[in-house]
């Protein structure tokens, strides 16, 4: 008579901790948004305030973990990149009107690259939820004076999200 073979082990129970918060949101946001355009203070707080109710609309964090880490949310979270950069003293950029040899990015393409993110992190949000977060970001890019309104710093998701639309 042979014996049966041992039972695996039951696999241990999974304890999963978030590491992303709420503040690696906004500051990523508003984070990519000032290193762009050379935000004022009074500029980056509209943003803050912007972001925190599109997340209070998406219901973020509370909704869940995300399913993988745009990478506006990763330099966040895994180096406080943007609020490293937020907290910095120094001398302001001036604002300025774009040149004719600037290179032109549609407001559009700076809405779709944080709302990629928020879909990169979120794939299950609707189309009503997609369409508040573009209305708002819309908005908040024209309170910016976007287009009109020259760039510093064109991040590689703007490039993509440009080229996409």
């Amino acid at each position: 008579m042979t014996t049966p073979p041992p039972q695996p082990f039951p696999p241990a129970p999974r304890q999963v901790l978030s590491v992303v918060e709420r503040a690696h949101w906004v500051n990523g946001i508003v984070g990519f948004y000032d290193v762009a355009f050379a935000l004022r203070e009074a500029e980056r707080m509209l943003a803050a305030q912007v972001v925190n109710r599109i997340l209070d609309f998406l219901n973020v964090p509370e909704r869940g973990e995300p399913v993988a880490l745009p990478a506006l949310l990763d330099h966040e979270v895994h180096g406080r990149y943007y609020e490293r950069l937020l907290h910095q003293d120094g001398s302001q950029l001036p604002i300025r009107r774009p040149h004719p040899t600037d290179t032109f990015v549609p407001p559009g393409a700076w809405r779709n690259a944080v709302l990629e993110a928020l879909l990169t992190a979120y794939p299950d949000l609707d189309g009503i939820e997609q369409l508040g977060v573009s209305r708002a970001l819309d908005q908040l890019l024209e309170g910016f004076g976007v287009p009109d309104r020259a760039c510093y710093f064109l991040p590689v998701d703007t490039v993509r999200a440009a080229r996409d639309s």
